[in-house]
């Protein structure tokens, strides 16, 4: 469940946001450069640091957020963040949303870009506003970048590992356990048979989801 509450967060808020800015910052704007480096720096950060950094963000104790919320005489709402299942599910997934924002603006941006603009001035000639050129013109043409998007956020977001054993462990308990921390905690008790087996049955999930999704997006692109 919370791997599946992981990847669901990451592909859903990820994409949407990466389309969103992606249409932004295709537009002219003065810092668009500027911009697209600090959306996607986040990317060239290993785990550990992005880890790190969160880490340092929701201590219980010193983390900044609680500080902040503290100085704003928001005392009761902070919390333990990486001490509760709840909480600690928001930080992993906050935290590799950030981390991973960056590829789906890049891809998606590279999808506008490919956009013949020949269209786009057609449309405005004829009193299309921007709304209709977005949902007639851009998304339907972009929708194959958006599909690269999600299936990556599948496999990456199932996949997820390094966050929640640098952020939690996948602890308090097994509260924020995932498949990978699960296949790693089996390892070191040594259970070498239960390890293995849960790896080939999450490898095997791994191509179903895959597959399926291929085949749906697929027949989608056909009706349009």
């Amino acid at each position: 469940m919370n791997t599946i509450i992981l990847t669901l967060a990451k592909t859903i808020i990820a994409n949407v946001l990466g389309v969103a800015i992606g249409v932004i910052l295709n537009k002219k704007i003065r810092t668009v450069n500027a911009l697209r480096t600090i959306y996607f720096f986040p990317v060239i950060l290993s785990a550990l640091v992005v880890g790190l950094i969160f880490a340092a963000l929701f201590d219980a104790n010193n983390g900044l957020v609680n500080k902040t919320l503290e100085s704003l005489a928001l005392g009761n709402w902070t919390q333990p963040w990486l001490g509760q299942r709840i909480p600690a599910l928001f930080v992993i997934s906050l935290a590799e949303i950030w981390r991973s924002l960056g590829y789906a603006v890049v891809i998606t941006l590279a999808a506008l870009q490919s956009i013949p603009s020949e269209c786009i001035e057609a449309s405005r000639i004829d009193g299309a506003t921007e709304w209709d050129i977005f949902k007639w013109i851009n998304l339907p043409l972009i929708m194959s970048a958006i599909s690269v998007n999600i299936i990556f956020s599948l496999i990456y977001g199932l996949k997820m590992f390094d966050l929640v054993l640098i952020l939690t462990s996948g602890g308090p308990g097994h509260d924020t356990e995932t498949l990978g921390t699960l296949i790693l905690s089996e390892m070191s008790r040594s259970r070498w048979a239960q390890s293995v087996a849960i790896n080939m049955l999450f490898t095997i999930f791994l191509v179903i989801v895959g597959v399926v999704y291929f085949k749906i997006s697929n027949r989608l692109e056909i009706d349009r």
